[in-house]
């Protein structure tokens, strides 16, 4: 951790840059949201061809990876706080999420190679066609430590939650 820290700004400022040019380069892509304090550990975007779309980016050499597979709401632990719960958001970056290489140490050549293939791919398999939504909290006060009852998934963007898109 010492030896990380003197490092962090400047490693999540590089995230950060990398991120964009991503989002530059394939904006057919449906992106994880921005949001100004994200660090970028992970560089997500959704498509319902994933297996397609992970495909095509490794003939291209790009690397990919599915972080998270499962949704909160169908892990054990969860399970049954979730139970007759819909959270359609979760679902559907469980089921649409890839993520691609973004780290400070990788080299503007490394950057151009993913970029390109990620401009590359067609729209067809790109766009996953999915509701944008929210999972808020309802505000009525109380909490009955039941996912069920103290949150709901709405097709309104609340100010000051997680819009998902």
């Amino acid at each position: 951790l010492r030896l990380g820290l003197p490092s962090l700004a400047a490693d999540v400022a590089a995230r950060r840059r990398i991120a964009a040019r991503y989002r530059e380069a394939a904006p057919q892509l449906r992106w994880q949201r921005e949001h100004a304090a994200h660090s970028y550990h992970l560089c997500v975007f959704r498509t319902a061809a994933r297996d397609e779309v992970r495909a095509r980016l490794a003939d291209a050499g790009v690397s990919t990876a599915v972080h998270y597979p499962v949704a909160l709401t169908d892990q054990p632990a969860y399970r049954a706080m979730f139970a007759g719960s819909n959270c359609p958001s979760a679902e559907a970056w469980a089921a649409e999420c890839v993520s691609v290489p973004c780290f400070p140490e990788m080299t503007d050549a490394e950057i151009d190679l993913v970029a390109g293939a990620l401009a590359a791919l067609p729209t067809d398999v790109a766009d996953s066609n999915t509701v944008d939504g929210t999972l808020a909290r309802i505000p009525d006060g109380t909490d009955a430590n039941d996912a069920a009852t103290d949150w709901a998934f709405t097709t309104t963007p609340t100010p000051g939650a997680a819009n998902v898109k």
